[in-house]
């Protein structure tokens, strides 16, 4: 029906072309949707309702229609539904070949990164070649993936390909790789332990948990680097901020990349017709906040937190719909069989919702693709049966 509807499809914003540009965008919002109902039944309701949230959010709050970041995501989304028809063999030879990608980015890592000699990438001057980071771009950007190759490899029973595909996490020394690290390990120790090692690993985190939030909260001002943050806690503290603005709707899909530099740069304001002056002091704080931010760490194009991020661009409901994936995932992982393949797919998936903490690894190609196809094989295999051989 809403195909018929195509030819009265347009927009009222002189800023835009007005005719044409919006009938292909309600065309993306209605491919979405049909997509999100085909997720919905294949592999869970509550996916398809956080897709379809997604296309909705981009069409009608966005500012801008995030074209590119549509197509990233339905690619992704078309992925997991191929991968809701495979068989458990199926999965296990995917494992093992990702784990093989793996090892030949550690060995780039460790033998020609490491010692400087990398003769494909070209190192930008004084970048510390000892924080390796293959063909990611950033070494934080390797963490998440290194990370869950190592979860396969081990639950799997492959020891010595595990060790080998630990060894560049020393080197990428970023604090949310270790993070995601320990929980692969925590989980592999309860896979072995089991309850005692619940209450130890528990007690151990909840003490970690209160120092960091004692260090976050005690920090008064954005010049203040906690626990070499890089910025984040900073971050945080000002996306937080221009969050709760709009707390039911959010400010859009993929629009914090578009408007947190607003904020930070007085030039891009002034060019867009806003005038400092004639705000609140409350918003005047926040952006005294957001450029101080940039004089000390740079521009930032991402929360470094998916579930702030939920919050600033979807409202509230972002972040529930987080929860309710996370438990979605537990839940399903828990009725059926949980042999060491099993527990390999749930320690990639918690180790890419630790990551996400202080990272944007869902927003990235490859990597969140990883905890994605986890979701897909353990949430389907009740209808599919995509867990037996």
């Amino acid at each position: 029906a809403g195909l018929f509807v195509l030819p009265f499809i347009f927009s009222t914003q002189s800023t835009t072309e007005q005719m044409r540009v919006p009938k292909a965008q309600f065309l993306i919002l209605l491919s979405g949707i049909f997509l999100a109902s085909r997720i919905a039944q294949r592999v869970c309701y509550i996916l398809g309702g956080a897709v379809a949230l997604i296309y909705l959010s981009a069409f009608f709050v966005s500012p801008i229609f995030p074209s590119n970041s549509l197509l990233a995501l339905s690619a992704a989304l078309l992925s997991g539904l191929f991968v809701a028809e495979l068989k458990k063999h199926d999965i296990e030879r995917g494992l093992k070949i990702f784990e093989l990608s793996a090892l030949t980015c550690a060995g780039y890592a460790m033998f020609l990164q490491l010692p400087g000699i990398d003769p494909l990438l070209t190192m930008v001057d004084g970048h510390d070649h000892r924080r390796v980071m293959v063909f990611f771009g950033q070494h934080t950007l390797y963490g998440p993936f290194c990370v869950a190759a190592v979860a396969s490899a081990l639950f799997n029973k492959r020891i010595y390909r595990a060790i080998l595909l630990a060894a560049p996490i020393f080197f990428i020394n970023a604090s949310f790789t270790y993070l995601s690290f320990a929980v692969v390990l925590a989980l592999f120790f309860i896979h072995k332990f089991g309850t005692k090692a619940v209450i130890f690993l528990s007690a151990i985190g909840v003490v970690a948990a209160a120092f960091i939030c004692i260090s976050v909260i005690s920090q008064k001002s954005v010049r203040i680097e906690a626990l070499n943050d890089n910025g984040r806690f900073a971050l945080w503290k000002v996306t937080y901020a221009i969050a709760k603005a709009r707390p039911k709707i959010g400010h859009g899909f993929a629009s914090f990349q578009y408007q947190f530099q607003a904020f930070q740069d007085k030039s891009i304001r002034e060019a867009n017709g806003i005038d400092d002056s004639t705000l609140s002091p409350e918003a005047q704080k926040i952006l005294k906040d957001a450029a101080e931010l940039k004089l000390r760490s740079g521009r930032f194009l991402s929360a470094h937190n998916e579930y702030l991020e939920t919050f600033y661009e979807f409202g509230w409901i972002g972040p529930v719909f987080c929860l309710l994936l996370i438990f979605k995932f537990l839940t399903s992982w828990l009725d059926g069989q949980r042999g060491p393949f099993e527990w390999a797919l749930c320690a990639i998936f918690l180790s890419f919702c630790a990551n996400a903490v202080g990272n944007f690894s869902f927003h990235l190609v490859p990597q969140g693709l990883l905890p994605l196809w986890s979701f897909v094989a353990v949430t389907s295999r009740r209808r599919k049966d995509i867990l037996n051989p």
